[in-house]
């Protein structure tokens, strides 16, 4: 549904980030790798989105870039 989402990064955790587009902060899971490439709070970052939908749960995870998000894919 979200091919990437462009934003100010609010803040980053072990296991997501938060970051802030059009007045809402959406949060993204990611792994370290992709924690560690995204910069400091309040920088303008990048990240490319899958959304996982399921009965009792939707989460958004992010990838430094698209061939990430493109294994990630093959292997889900």
């Amino acid at each position: 549904m979200f091919e990437f989402i462009r934003g100010c990064l609010v803040r980053k955790t072990t296991d997501y980030c938060v970051i802030q587009v059009g007045g809402m902060g959406f949060r993204v899971y990611a792994g370290a790798r992709t924690l560690a490439t995204l910069g400091e709070a309040g920088e303008e970052v990048t990240v490319y989105t899958y959304m996982q939908v399921k009965e009792d749960d939707i989460s958004l995870y992010g990838f430094s870039s698209r061939e990430e998000l493109n294994t990630f894919e093959i292997c889900e």
